[in-house]
């Protein structure tokens, strides 16, 4: 189970459409990258990487936790699931060499090939980790994904990037986390919580509002990497669009929000633990 598979599940979905009506969000503009390859969900994951990079440069002290990437490595050099010796070689050189190239990057802020195609590598390597399966790709990258990860990127406004006190990468909620069978965020910009989309839709749906609202509690449950952190906003950043759309936790902060926690960790447990 994933945060994700959690508020997808028909009893969860339909609690939380009852008790909050999907915003209607959408983006203001039109579609400014369009997709280059069918590698929807590569993408996707690898800008994920490459947006958290490059904000790593706009904020030194982010506060960071280690890449799935890395989990995918030690699953395969651990034996947990079987694969030839040349795919965890391959693997170990792919996610050896992504380190270098980020901490190059984070030197130089120079956004070359190389750095994009580390973020693809590791990309391929996540579903390892995330499915238990091995991409029959995995160590080659497509000129089209780097262009259009480059093009996507170079549309993020700095300024909507920036925190003024607090930002966090990748962001884990402690034990609440474990309660779902692991969820990281994918940002938070002082008190703003972002989640990545690289897809054509340039409006929130009802899953991903549900997401955002599954990420709301968890750190009302856990916190956020051990700290309470007090989230007043909640967003999308359309990659392909360039927008961030936000809106404010002022409505889900209700009188019965506490009791929608409570029914949250409680069916949670229960699916866990049946």
């Amino acid at each position: 189970m994933s945060l994700t598979s959690f508020v997808e599940s028909p009893e969860v979905k339909a609690r939380l459409r009852d008790g909050y009506p999907t915003p209607k969000i959408q983006c203001t503009k039109s579609i400014q990258v369009e997709p280059s390859t069918t590698s929807y969900s590569l993408t996707g994951t690898a800008f994920d990487y490459l947006m958290r990079f490059w904000i790593e440069t706009l904020n030194p002290n982010a506060k960071t936790e280690g890449w799935v990437a890395e989990d995918a490595v030690e699953l395969l050099e651990s034996g947990q699931l079987p694969a030839p010796a040349s795919i965890k070689r391959t693997a170990r050189k792919m996610l050896d060499s992504a380190m270098v190239c980020h901490s190059d990057y984070l030197k130089t802020c120079k956004l070359n090939d190389d750095i994009i195609s580390a973020a693809i590598q590791l990309a391929q390597l996540d579903p390892i980790y995330r499915a238990l399966a091995i991409d029959p790709n995995m160590g080659k990258v497509d000129k089209a994904i780097i262009d259009e990860m480059r093009r996507m990127l170079q549309l993020a406004k700095p300024e909507e990037f920036t925190a003024k006190s607090y930002c966090a990468l990748n962001p884990t909620f402690g034990e609440a986390s474990v309660l779902v069978g692991g969820a990281d965020a994918d940002l938070i910009i002082d008190d703003t919580m972002i989640d990545i989309k690289t897809i054509k839709s340039g409006k929130m749906d009802t899953g991903q509002f549900h997401q955002l609202i599954g990420y709301f509690i968890l750190n009302h449950l856990g916190g956020v990497n051990g700290k309470n952190i007090k989230i007043n906003c909640l967003g999308i950043y359309f990659s392909r669009y360039g927008e961030l759309v936000t809106f404010s936790t002022k409505n889900i902060v209700t009188d019965k929000f506490p009791q929608l926690v409570k029914w949250f960790k409680d069916t949670a447990e229960s699916q866990a633990h049946p």
